[in-house]
Protein backbone atom coordinates (compact mmCIF):
# COMPACT_ATOMS: atom_id res chain seq x y z
CA UNK A 1 0.00 0.00 0.00
CA UNK A 2 1.60 3.46 -1.00
CA UNK A 3 1.20 6.53 1.15
CA UNK A 4 -1.37 9.36 -0.15
CA UNK A 5 -0.01 12.00 -2.46
CA UNK A 6 1.39 15.11 -0.47
CA UNK A 7 -0.26 18.62 -1.70
CA UNK A 8 0.81 21.49 -0.75
CA UNK A 9 -0.71 24.84 -1.87
CA UNK A 10 2.02 27.95 -2.00
CA UNK A 11 0.24 31.22 -1.95
CA UNK A 12 2.67 35.00 -2.74
CA UNK A 13 0.81 37.49 -1.36
CA UNK A 14 3.37 40.80 -2.15
CA UNK A 15 3.47 42.29 -6.07
CA UNK A 16 2.82 39.63 -8.69
CA UNK A 17 0.45 37.65 -6.32
CA UNK A 18 -0.43 34.31 -7.09
CA UNK A 19 -0.46 30.70 -5.98
CA UNK A 20 0.56 26.94 -6.85
CA UNK A 21 -0.43 23.63 -6.09
CA UNK A 22 2.74 20.81 -5.69
CA UNK A 23 1.80 17.22 -5.44
CA UNK A 24 4.73 15.43 -3.80
CA UNK A 25 6.72 17.94 -4.60
CA UNK A 26 5.84 18.64 -8.33
CA UNK A 27 4.63 22.16 -9.47
CA UNK A 28 1.35 20.34 -11.43
CA UNK A 29 -0.47 24.20 -10.87
CA UNK A 30 0.43 27.84 -10.30
CA UNK A 31 -1.65 31.27 -11.60
CA UNK A 32 -0.90 34.82 -11.35
CA UNK A 33 -3.75 36.64 -9.75
CA UNK A 34 -3.17 39.65 -12.60
CA UNK A 35 -3.80 36.93 -15.41
CA UNK A 36 -7.31 36.67 -13.65
CA UNK A 37 -7.93 39.75 -12.32
CA UNK A 38 -7.07 41.44 -15.70
CA UNK A 39 -4.85 44.65 -12.64
CA UNK A 40 -1.11 44.67 -13.76
CA UNK A 41 1.11 43.38 -11.02
CA UNK A 42 -1.92 42.58 -8.46
CA UNK A 43 -0.47 42.62 -4.62
CA UNK A 44 -2.87 40.93 -1.92
CA UNK A 45 -4.18 37.78 -1.13
CA UNK A 46 -4.78 35.87 -4.70
CA UNK A 47 -8.37 34.55 -3.98
CA UNK A 48 -8.77 33.92 -7.86
CA UNK A 49 -5.22 32.68 -8.36
CA UNK A 50 -5.89 30.18 -5.67
CA UNK A 51 -9.39 29.09 -7.08
CA UNK A 52 -8.04 28.97 -10.34
CA UNK A 53 -4.64 26.85 -9.20
CA UNK A 54 -6.68 24.00 -7.01
CA UNK A 55 -9.08 23.65 -9.85
CA UNK A 56 -6.50 22.67 -12.42
CA UNK A 57 -4.72 20.92 -10.16
CA UNK A 58 -7.92 18.12 -9.51
CA UNK A 59 -7.35 19.37 -5.71
CA UNK A 60 -10.53 20.30 -3.28
CA UNK A 61 -9.37 21.79 0.14
CA UNK A 62 -9.67 18.75 1.80
CA UNK A 63 -6.94 17.47 -0.29
CA UNK A 64 -4.26 20.15 1.16
CA UNK A 65 -2.14 18.75 3.68
CA UNK A 66 -0.08 21.87 4.36
CA UNK A 67 0.08 25.63 3.03
CA UNK A 68 3.02 27.81 2.64
CA UNK A 69 2.70 31.71 2.38
CA UNK A 70 5.45 33.95 0.97
CA UNK A 71 5.16 37.53 2.16
CA UNK A 72 6.93 40.22 2.33
CA UNK A 73 4.81 42.80 3.93
CA UNK A 74 1.80 40.78 5.19
CA UNK A 75 -0.37 41.99 3.21
CA UNK A 76 -2.86 39.68 3.73
CA UNK A 77 -3.36 40.40 7.40
CA UNK A 78 -6.77 41.67 8.50
CA UNK A 79 -4.84 44.31 10.58
CA UNK A 80 -2.00 45.37 8.38
CA UNK A 81 -2.36 49.11 6.36
CA UNK A 82 -2.97 49.40 3.12
CA UNK A 83 -0.18 50.32 0.94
Amino acid sequence: MSDPPQVVLGISDSINSGAAVLVDGRIVAAVNEERLCRIKLAMGWPRLAIAEAMRVAGVASSDIDAVAIATKDLYWRPEAKSI
